[in-house]
């Protein structure tokens, strides 16, 4: 019999309204608790729903020892790993942007800050999706600081990123972007000086050529009037065409932008009056000849300030964006930021807006960063900032994490749903595993899985409480396995899988080993089986490779054969023999019954002992395993046994027969 090992998972996937949809979460993360600030502000995804997050860390109370964050979620919102890395031993590293290369690893954009000249370049680094290094550079001199926060992948296979670069000894900042091969090498660069602030806000290829959104603020007239303008950059670094402004210069902060139907759609904020000190979420969308089309500015209540940081558009055509938004909502009493998202129909019109807080007991929350999941779902990343729970009392902020579904839901119950029943083969194994979505699990972690409140019911268990288990049934019949969980809400769920085991099919030949040559045995099977197939060095004397075959006997000798079967769902098992033929010669006797006699020990060492019971004297032949007679002994039915040594004879199979009694022994010598 073959032992098998069936994998069985038993999946818990969100279910609203009966329609299975992907998982949603809400989690927060804090590597060292107490000792650490963290935030996140870039991810990007994979099309199996992968999730990639970059942040920052800082220890406490020494906020000069900080480190990037890479961290690795899969869609159901499962830790698979993360990496702290410093880029150097006194500097201030600085997230900027993140995305999946098209050969399938990661790269991120930044900034690094040295503590002892305050200098600051930019850098590139490529990873792996396992959080190995592949590559590193670094951008900028002593005479600028550079940043970048923008980064696409163009289409010969380099690099396009930037931000803004501001020169040591000015007050004020200037667009900059860099152009590089596919290994980070430095292939020309530009800046945009227009004597006032300016910085990328968007990065895109089209038409054999590069568009460069551009935000620019004048802040000599004191009110820090912004405007927006599209530039046409051709492969070789060389600004061809601006078209701009696109808006009257107002107070306008420009954060990033993205494609939209052919278009580009820029978010950021808008003061409600060129006077006042409080912003909106503001949103502007041109067309692909850069035509304006719309714009939407949002707010959530009178004197409350909003802005929105990142967009990303949905199957629809609709867009969710993203931000932070500070008001005296009820739900918000401390009066600090919260997590603000809006969605935005297709030709501008404000759908809907709401909150999202990760606690209501925590201090102030932002999101920075949002992508739509290939599952359907949409995530988001951020910082949520903790109280002070112990010495040395000082706030912490912690990474935050959201899968939410189109409707801006960050909760749904947990179902457990999208398996079935199963049926195994007698002495197979079943793998139980089983995964958990939604509901509140897991969500306040150190950056690795949470142990959860699960446990396992049925029969054949050895551990009820293990991650995977194994059911090792004892016999055929149904089986009912329960898995249930709880989550840190106290709810419960639980699914039972009904798992059947085949009774074994035994196959069985009604058949003498033993025959002379010229005979037929003929080999029959009444089982019903899906399939078979015969081996052993038999085969060629069977009439035929059925089922229900003749063993033609037309060479004395030991013959082996195997018939290998399948029956139920695909249960395999086997089922072998030896015949035995004489050559006719050896004696007159056709055919050889079962007996009264016995040999012992067996397989024999020094000898081996025959026990018989008969009524007249008989002889008793000895044949080797070609079927050959090598020996003949005389019993005297006046005793009751014969010891015959096995000294001489070789290690191996031999054959006995006593009148029409037969049968064999084992040697091992």
């Amino acid at each position: 019999m073959y032992r098998l090992i069936l994998i069985l998972n038993l999946t818990v996937w969100l279910s609203l309204h009966g329609q299975v949809l992907h998982p949603v979460f809400n989690q927060s993360v804090e590597l060292k608790p107490n000792f650490q600030m963290e935030v996140a502000a870039n991810l990007c995804l994979d099309s199996e729903g992968n999730i990639y997050v970059v942040g920052k860390t800082n220890g406490l109370p020494n906020l000069q020892s900080d480190s990037l964050v890479i961290m690795k979620i899969n869609a159901k919102g499962e830790y698979q790993w993360v990496e702290t890395m410093a880029l150097g031993n006194i500097q201030n590293e600085v997230f900027g942007s993140l995305i999946y290369t098209d050969d399938g690893h990661l790269l991120i954009g930044g900034a690094v800050q040295d503590y002892d000249s305050f200098n600051v370049s930019s850098f590139l680094l490529k990873m792996s999706t396992e959080g190995e290094t592949i590559w590193y550079q670094e951008y900028g001199d002593n005479i600028y600081n550079q940043k970048i926060r923008q980064l696409t992948q163009v289409s010969d296979g380099g690099f396009l990123a930037g931000y803004n670069t501001t020169e040591t000894d000015i007050d004020y900042q200037n667009g900059w972007l860099i152009k590089t091969d596919s290994l980070g090498n430095l292939e020309w660069e530009f800046i945009i000086d227009t004597d006032i602030y300016s910085e990328v806000a968007g990065i895109f290829e089209e038409n054999q050529q590069f568009i460069i959104i551009i935000s620019d603020a004048d802040t000599n007239t004191g009110l820090f009037q912004g405007a927006m303008y599209k530039y046409y950059v051709s492969y070789e670094g060389v600004i061809d065409s601006i078209v701009g402004p696109y808006f009257d210069p107002d107070k306008y902060i420009l954060f990033d932008s993205f494609r939209h139907q052919g278009g580009f759609v820029t978010v950021g904020m808008k003061s409600e009056t060129p006077f006042s000190n409080s912003f909106n979420g503001f949103v502007y969308k041109i067309d692909s000849l850069g035509a304006f089309e719309w714009e939407l500015v949002v707010n959530n209540g009178i004197g409350a300030n909003e802005l929105f940081e990142d967009g990303t558009v949905l199957p629809d055509g609709s867009i969710m964006v993203c931000g932070a938004t500070l008001n005296n909502n009820p739900i918000n009493p401390e009066n600090s930021y919260r997590g603000w998202l809006a969605k935005i129909s297709p030709d501008g019109e404000l759908l809907w807006q709401k909150i999202i807080t990760f606690d209501n007991v925590n201090r102030e929350e932002y999101f920075r960063e949002i992508e739509y999941s290939p599952d359907g779902g949409i995530v988001i990343v951020g910082e949520t900032r903790r109280p002070p729970i112990e010495p040395p009392f000082l706030l912490r902020n912690n990474i935050w994490m959201l899968k939410i579904d189109t409707d801006g839901n960050d909760y749904a119950p947990m179902v457990i749903t999208g398996f079935q029943d199963e049926m195994i083969c007698p002495y197979d194994s079943v793998l139980l595993t089983a995964s958990a979505h939604s509901g509140r699990l897991c969500p306040y972690s150190n950056g690795e899985n949470c142990e959860r409140n699960f446990w396992w019911n049925g029969s054949f268990l050895a551990d009820t409480l293990a991650d995977t288990i194994v059911f090792v049934p004892q016999e055929s019949g149904e089986f009912p396995i329960t898995y249930t969980i709880v989550d840190e809400l106290g709810d419960t769920a639980s699914a039972t899988a009904m798992i059947t085991v085949f009774e074994e099919q035994e196959v069985l030949f009604d058949l003498t080993d033993t025959v002379y040559v010229g005979e037929n045995l003929l080999l029959e099977n009444s089982a019903m089986l899906t399939s078979y197939e015969w081996s052993g060095n038999g085969v060629s004397y069977l009439s035929n490779l059925t089922d229900s075959t003749y063993f033609i006997a037309s060479d004395s000798g030991i013959y082996d054969l195997q018939f290998h079967y399948s029956y139920g769902m695909d249960c395999e098992a086997m089922t072998e023999f030896m015949v035995l033929v004489l050559d006719t010669t050896v004696t007159g006797i056709n055919t050889i019954a079962q007996h009264p006699v016995t040999t012992y020990p067996n397989p024999a060492t020094t000898s081996v002992t025959f026990k018989y019971q008969i009524e007249k004297q008989e002889t008793l032949f000895l044949y080797n395993s070609f079927g050959q007679l090598f020996h003949k002994f005389t019993l005297d039915p006046l005793l009751s046994s014969k010891i015959i040594s096995t000294e001489s004879l070789s290690s191996g199979i031999y054959y006995w027969q006593v009148d029409k009694r037969s049968g064999k022994f084992l040697i091992n010598n």
